[in-house]
């Protein structure tokens, strides 16, 4: 017996202590993460500033092979510097070849440090013979390309840099919080993307000054231009984005006046002011400096940067070590609890229950007058087990009348409160006000279910189907009084934007704040109510005329738009609110909603931050739409829908290589009803699916039937919806439309938007990844329209990218280059081939051809056109 209890008490503390010891192990190989993470995060930051010692070194040795696009010698040009300006010339050389060879050394330091790790053997390779080619001869009689020869070292620099950036961030471990690191990583690559771009600016000015330095700088005033908008266009974020020493330092160099003074002098220079630099060495000496020490600050920028990613790493190896040593402390304590069990099991309960098994066999073998043995030093309750006996018939008839009162929910009836007699009373007593308890319990559980089902969890405002509810109540009490009512639908204006680039816990911080300022401004009588994602519904009763509602409408307005800080940042959004208002309360509460909804869109049209009204106008909209969805329904019914194709050239050539379908509708009268006002009606109802599978199906149809000897292998490009796209059926309807013209997948491209990509991106990205294993292209329509990054593109099933038509738009000799290219030289990292849309005119075309778009489309070359037209337009071609 004693051995039995022993066991049974070892076995659970022997599992406590698996447990403890596996805990322990699991944050062990966390803290050997955490330390990976920070070694590669301190090998990260080394990469970066070397890049930026290499680009210190490239300033002045280029200044010192200066005089050499004069056919000079630079003993000759600093006579000629003497002679023009004694006081500024006097000592350049010696100091230029000073700043050249402290960043060498720099350069050399920071090799050091990257040990001997043979991811870095090949970059070391390079250093050193860049550091033998430019220390062979003097600087100034030096014949090579300077800027040739850095960049053979710069570029792979960077591409190690991103690929040990990836590969540190691959390491993270769902077990730590690594949200800090992660955002000091990518705020020091920031930080060293502006410096590069800046470091590239002081070469390019020297440029517009002397188009002849250098091959490689020959286009002059445009290279300075387009570094220059490469350079604001990385910083323009670093206000909002900056945190730490980092956030500091710019804010220190953005109240300096010397990088306002050489972007002063890059301006100039890229507007043409000729400057002689024998005569104006002053004022190029005066810019070079402000240049040099803005690339110095840009530097002190990229150091405060790499300390924040060393401070976040060192947390998270912190962080992983404390969480090892509470398992520790974990682990020796259960072992210690462990064997105090077995001592206690011993000594405390094995004896007295060899005492208790005695006395039941005495009792077994009739021997009731038997007493319970005295003296021991087992439980009290042991001993006292005898006299619990004298006290059970009084206690079962007492138990019997508790389950009466509690059978029959009278859960106050005085008898649950009556003690019961002897010890086993008071312990059945106990019993009964814990099941009492219990029963309450489960009361106040199905009161707080009642309450979860009727609230939305984040905010705790009635949700959709409790505010359906209210509104019709509001409207009933409204028809009884003879007052009116205002549904008034409150739409956060760019909340995706907003919680894509705060984080998640910022999107719901500005919901709960959004919820406490409309609790705040509605009245004891009026409703609030969360909707759903960013849509909140304010019912408020007792409005007697328009201007009223309209009041209220505008100060829930200004209230969102009032600013809040939250974890340190100041959060600023903004909202639009459309009104449905009823004076008579005859309106059913799915009316005023829908009401609401459609006039909060209209505001939402107009711009942010607004106020509209559902009036007798939007009304007639709505009759409209309807008849458009009646007649939609129709017209698929008996093919009255026609579908035209528009040409996709090669940008150089102009040959045909493909068209994109898009649907025309005439309707029974021969009126053109354009695809902006019934394919808007087809998307806010299930028709879109109809609508794309009719397009789908005949497009492919049509190319089917062109014989391929005579108009070659073309491709047809169809746009599918959002909503098709995220249902199930899009993969299947695609595969039989393919069975059915027998076109090859290969010939045929989806197009999809982005907004329709970032809604639901697990359920799309899937949908269109089983797409690409069928053979069919996917192309990423409007881009620049939206909020996907040139980042994001890597991680998207995406083989063409279709450039916005109001990208082209913008397109100019003297503007809009740099962000074309930016796009072009992104798409074409990631593997994807370019097209542009909307080109009208052969100067868009040529600047798109020279940035290296492969694909144009738009009126340049033809409008869409039916079938027939578009044979016409390649046969000759195909001839």
């Amino acid at each position: 017996m004693t051995l039995r209890l022993v066991v049974i008490a070892v076995v659970p503390a022997m599992g406590l202590a698996m447990f403890a010891s596996d805990e322990t192990i699991g944050r062990r190989q966390a803290a050997d993460v955490a330390q990976a993470i920070e070694d590669e995060s301190a090998s990260v930051r080394t990469l970066v500033s070397l890049r930026f010692a290499l680009a210190k070194e490239q300033i002045p040795a280029t200044a010192l092979t200066f005089g050499r696009s004069y056919g000079l010698s630079f003993q000759e040009l600093e006579q000629i510097l003497l002679a023009a300006d004694p006081d500024t010339a006097t000592g350049l050389g010696e100091a230029l070849w000073d700043e050249f060879r402290s960043a060498q050394a720099t350069t050399d330091q920071l090799l050091l440090e990257l040990g001997d790790d043979p991811r870095f053997a090949e970059l070391e390779g390079l250093v050193a013979e860049l550091h033998v080619a430019v220390s062979d001869a003097p600087l100034n009689d030096f014949d090579g390309d300077l800027i040739v020869l850095y960049r053979k070292v710069l570029g792979p620099l960077d591409a190690l840099i991103n690929e040990l950036f990836t590969e540190t961030r691959d390491q993270f471990d769902s077990s730590l919080d690594t949200n800090e690191l992660r955002a000091a990583l990518n705020q020091m690559l920031a930080a060293h993307r502006a410096g590069r771009a800046f470091a590239e600016l002081l070469p390019y000015y020297y440029s517009a000054l002397v188009p002849e330095l250098s091959e490689e700088l020959g286009q002059g005033r445009n290279q300075l231009a387009e570094g220059r908008a490469v350079y604001e266009y990385l910083v323009s974020g670093f206000d909002q984005t900056l945190t730490g020493r980092t956030a500091a330092v710019w804010a220190q160099m953005q109240s300096s006046d010397r990088a306002r003074a050489f972007d002063e002098a890059a301006q100039s220079a890229i507007n043409g002011k000729s400057i002689d630099l024998t005569t104006d060495l002053a004022q190029v000496t005066a810019v070079t400096q402000s240049g040099l020490i803005t690339l110095e600050d840009h530097g002190r920028l990229l150091e405060a940067a790499t300390a924040d990613v060393g401070e976040a790493a060192l947390d998270t190896r912190i962080q992983a070590l404390e969480s090892f040593t509470d398992a520790m402390v974990l682990l020796m304590v259960v072992l210690a609890f462990s064997l105090a069990v077995v001592y206690y099991v011993g000594r405390s309960i094995s004896r007295p229950m060899q005492k208790l098994s005695a006395y039941a066999e005495r009792l077994s073998a009739g021997d009731v007058h038997a007493s319970f043995p005295k003296g021991s030093r087992g439980p009290t309750e042991v001993e006292t087990l005898g006299l619990a006996f004298a006290d059970v018939v009084a206690n079962l008839r007492a138990i019997d009348a508790h389950s009466l009162a509690l059978a029959s929910g009278k859960f106050d009836d005085p008898i649950l409160n009556e003690p019961l007699p002897g010890r086993l009373g008071r312990s059945l007593q106990a019993s009964v006000q814990a099941l009492t308890q219990s029963i309450n319990d489960r009361e106040e559980l199905h009161r707080r279910l009642a309450h979860e089902s009727t609230h939305d969890g984040l905010t705790g405002l009635p949700n959709r189907s409790a505010a359906t509810f209210a509104l019709e109540s509001s409207l009933s009490r409204a028809h009884r009084r003879g007052t009116g009512l205002a549904a008034l639908f409150v739409d956060l204006d760019e909340f995706k934007r907003i919680n894509d680039t705060n984080g998640q816990a910022v999107g719901d911080e500005v919901l709960r704040e959004t919820a406490r300022r409309l609790a705040e401004l509605a009245r004891a009588e009026d409703t609030v109510a969360r909707l759903g994602s960013d849509e909140f519904l304010v019912i408020a009763e007792g409005i007697e005329s328009i201007h009223q509602a309209v009041n209220l409408a505008e100060r829930i307005r200004d209230r969102i738009a009032e600013p809040f800080r939250y974890a340190g940042q100041t959060i600023v959004s903004s909202a639009s609110v459309g009104i449905s208002l009823t004076l008579d309360a005859h309106s059913s509460g799915d009316e005023l909603i829908r009401e609401a909804d459609l006039a909060v869109h209209r505001a939402k049209g107009f711009g942010q931050s607004r106020v509209e009204i559902f009036d007798g106008a939007m009304r007639e909209q709505v009759d409209t739409r309807a008849q458009i969805e009646a007649d939609l329904v129709q017209a698929l019914k008996h093919h009255w829908l026609t579908v035209h194709l528009q040409p996709v050239t090669n940008s150089e050539t102009l040959r045909i290589e493909g068209f994109e379908a898009l649907v025309r509708w005439k309707d029974r009268q021969g009126n053109f009803i354009p695809p902006d006002v019934f394919i808007p009606v087809a998307e806010s109802s299930n028709l879109i699916l109809e609508l794309d599978r009719y397009v789908i199906r005949k497009a492919t149809a049509e190319l089917a039937s062109w014989p391929v000897e005579l108009f070659g292998e073309l491709h047809v490009a169809i746009n599918v919806s959002g909503r098709h796209l995220l249902d199930r059926s899009v993969v299947r309807d695609v595969a039989e439309a393919m069975n059915e013209s027998g076109l090859d997948p290969s010939r045929l491209i989806l197009e999809i938007t982005e907004t329709v990509l970032l809604s639901d991106m697990p359920v799309a990205c899937g949908h269109l990844e089983e797409l690409r294993a069928m053979g069919v292209t996917i192309a990423l329509d409007d881009f620049g329209s939206g909020y996907t990054s040139l980042a994001t593109l890597r991680y998207l099933p995406v083989d063409i990218l279709k450039i916005d038509r109001s990208i082209v738009n913008e397109l100019q000799p003297d503007r809009g280059q740099s962000l074309v290219r930016l796009i072009i030289e992104a798409a074409h990292e990631f593997g994807m081939t370019v097209i542009a849309e909307g080109v009208e005119t052969d100067m868009q075309r040529e600047l798109l051809c020279a940035l290296g778009c492969e694909q144009i489309q738009g009126w340049l070359v033809s409008p869409a056109v039916p079938p027939k037209q578009a044979r016409e337009l390649v046969a000759p071609v195909a001839g």
